[in-house]
């Protein structure tokens, strides 16, 4: 019997080892919020998958395998976990460091597509998808929602303001019915005059705020390299939700 017993903690111990060092893995077991499946489901859109073995970083986690690319292309992921607060990066390797890339998210092809990481590779190398979790990220899941009166919305736009290297982005809406009220903004497409898409730069942009006493919204810029010409954006309030396609750019 005490043959038995030490036979079972010997597999015990082995399964343990085999559990706790998994290669390729960022684990955070005792954190909630870790990588867990269903955040990056599925496979990039272009390149070949490869293996990454990764340490731990505090506060990113690595989402996906890695891909790597001979030509430069637009490389996308799925990623369902921005429906639940997680924030999107896909990275480089350079010369042993990941470097950040810019990163749009957003439904491919529309609405009823899945919602996708993407960015667009101008080199060859190594990627893969990191995210982090930020608790007051807008969530981008499908609403059951239903469709809002379009009377109810009496304005709504964009405007572009040019600078040397860059353009900053910013979006403004009018519902007087619906005054001191919590909005999100989710940008569905962005193109340029071209038609290509665009990529922005969302850290310093805040997609859920409170509309004004008289129901005004105005969301602070985003940051992009081309400069947008169509928008199709979706506006969420607490009861319903405007589908704006397009909107209206502000000269």
């Amino acid at each position: 019997m005490k043959k038995n017993i030490n036979v079972i903690l010997v597999l015990i111990l082995v399964l343990s080892l085999l559990l706790t060092n998994t290669p390729g893995v960022v684990n955070a077991t005792s954190d909630p919020k870790s990588p867990k499946a269903g955040l990056a489901d599925g496979a990039w859109s272009a390149g070949t998958e490869v293996e990454i073995k990764l340490e731990a970083t505090p506060g990113l986690q690595l989402l996906t395998n890695g891909v790597k690319i001979s030509t430069p292309t637009r490389l996308c992921h799925e990623f369902r976990g921005g429906d639940y607060g997680w924030v999107a990066e896909i990275r480089m390797l350079k010369n042993g460091v990941w470097v950040k890339q810019l990163t749009a998210t957003g439904w491919e092809p529309d609405t009823e597509g899945k919602f996708m990481a993407c960015t667009d590779a101008t080199v060859a190398g190594t990627y893969a998808l990191f995210g982090w979790f930020d608790a007051k990220s807008p969530k981008i899941h499908k609403t059951s929602l239903p469709l809002c009166d379009n009377n109810l919305l009496v304005d709504a736009g964009f405007t572009t303001v040019d600078n040397e290297t860059f353009h900053t982005t910013s979006f403004s809406f009018l519902i007087p019915s619906m005054p001191n009220s919590s909005m999100t903004l989710s940008i569905i497409k962005a193109l340029d005059i071209d038609g290509n898409n665009i990529i922005f730069d969302a850290s310093a942009f805040g997609a859920t705020d409170l509309t004004d006493d008289e129901g005004g919204l105005s969301l602070v810029y985003l940051k992009s390299d081309n400069r947008p010409d169509t928008l199709h954006v979706i506006l969420t309030t607490p009861t319903c939700y405007f589908d704006i396609d397009p909107l209206h750019h502000i000269k």
